[in-house]
């Protein structure tokens, strides 16, 4: 039983995102924050508590990635529903994943190591940007932050997607023997 523990932490997430959408559908900004949180923090647990509990199974990192996607997506709807133009701050981080998508391809990696960087861009787009755009709602002078913030992130994005095209690039130059 302890084995499946990962697996529903992942499977949480599903229910984080669809209990967000309900909440911010329902002008709930502080739970609805709270819970993007949780699934955030539930995406880094998941997967250490799988390698302590030796739990680690294909189906888990299949599950992890499309309850990554759904959260992802949850957000795109949230933000388009507030101003569109905030999903600009997807953008770099899509374009990072699909580089990386293409390294893990033609190299037959399973799991590229994440960067600093990467871990930075994780944070901003999934956690804390967010989390500012909710709270600007309930508190308007926060506003004054979304768009700083949303060029940050941006910024941030384009740095991770420009180091791994530059390490996919050095991959493809080293002679293989």
């Amino acid at each position: 039983m302890i084995r499946y523990i990962p697996n529903l932490l992942t499977v949480s997430r599903f229910f984080f995102g669809t209990y967000g959408i309900i909440c911010f559908l329902n002008h709930r900004y502080i739970l609805t924050t709270i819970l993007f949180v949780i699934s955030y923090l539930t995406d880094h647990i998941d997967g250490r508590v799988a390698r302590y509990l030796n739990a680690t199974s294909q189906l888990g990192k299949i599950l992890d990635m499309v309850a990554d996607v759904f959260i992802f997506l949850c957000l795109c709807f949230i933000f388009y529903t507030i101003n569109p133009s905030l999903i600009l701050s997807f953008g770099p981080n899509i374009l990072n994943h699909t580089i990386k998508f293409f390294y893990r391809r033609e190299f037959h990696i399973d799991e590229v190591e994440m960067s600093t960087i990467d871990n930075i861009c994780a944070r901003l787009n999934v956690a804390i940007f967010p989390a500012v755009v909710f709270l600007s709602i309930l508190y308007p002078p926060l506003e004054k932050c979304v768009t700083p913030l949303l060029v940050i992130t941006m910024l941030v994005g384009v740095l991770a997607a420009y180091q791994s095209f530059r390490k996919y690039q050095q991959q493809r130059l080293t002679p293989s023997f």
